[in-house]
């Protein structure tokens, strides 16, 4: 945002979606088609609902825009909130109900937390146990709160200058690759872990799951 960050909430329609208390009152709302059914459900208003309504039949509450899209298209209901969000110069976009349902549909999910970073936003996908992110030539500093562990992949055939500090199995400008899951399941010994890539995109993922 060109003054103060603020955060776009996506409500995508998986069969299950957690919404955190603390997204309910996010500064923009997008549902996306059966999304709206899962925010009417948490007492959610959105600004806007984008979709080919597919998965969605019902009515929608007056007042609220809507986007509708020919389900004969290029892109997922999900992108187009995306690219929304991003037209409305959200830098910081999470999308709920992006897990757990269709492999297909979770995979391309994961895809736009990679097209939000090559764009200098970022896009965080959240279920009750995990958050996932893309973060491309910078370094990080991420808290470890409740996170048990934390994988990082890179999104390129290959990701140079990769540091890791404050975790488990640290990497000093080392090198991944999108064929082998070296980043796999490490752990936080610190209250922050420290992740550089100097050149590259890696995907981060949190989650609080034991085993």
């Amino acid at each position: 945002m060109a003054e103060t960050e603020q955060t776009c909430l996506i409500i995508t329609g998986a069969p299950r979606c957690f919404i955190p208390p603390g997204l309910k009152d996010a500064d923009y709302i997008i549902a996306c088609d059966r999304g709206y059914e899962h925010a009417v459900g948490e007492g959610i208003i959105p600004d806007l609902v984008v979709g080919d309504f597919d998965s969605y039949g019902g009515e929608i509450a007056a007042g609220i825009d809507v986007i509708r899209e020919r389900p004969e298209k290029d892109e997922t209901d999900t992108m187009i909130a995306l690219r929304q969000a991003m037209m409305h110069e959200y830098s910081d976009i999470v999308i709920c109900g992006a897990l757990g349902g269709r492999v297909d549909h979770e995979i391309a999910n994961i895809s736009l937390c990679a097209f939000a970073a090559e764009r200098g936003a970022r896009c965080t996908l959240v279920d009750e146990h995990h958050q996932i992110f893309a973060v491309q030539n910078c370094t990080v500093n991420i808290a470890r709160g409740r996170w048990t562990n934390i994988s990082i992949f890179s999104m390129d055939r290959k990701s140079e200058g990769i540091t890791l500090k404050g975790l488990r199995y640290p990497l000093t400008d080392a090198e991944l690759t999108n064929t082998y899951p070296l980043g796999v399941s490490n752990e936080f010994i610190s209250d922050r872990a420290e992740i550089t890539v100097k050149r590259g995109m890696l995907l981060i993922i949190l989650n609080d799951i034991l085993f």
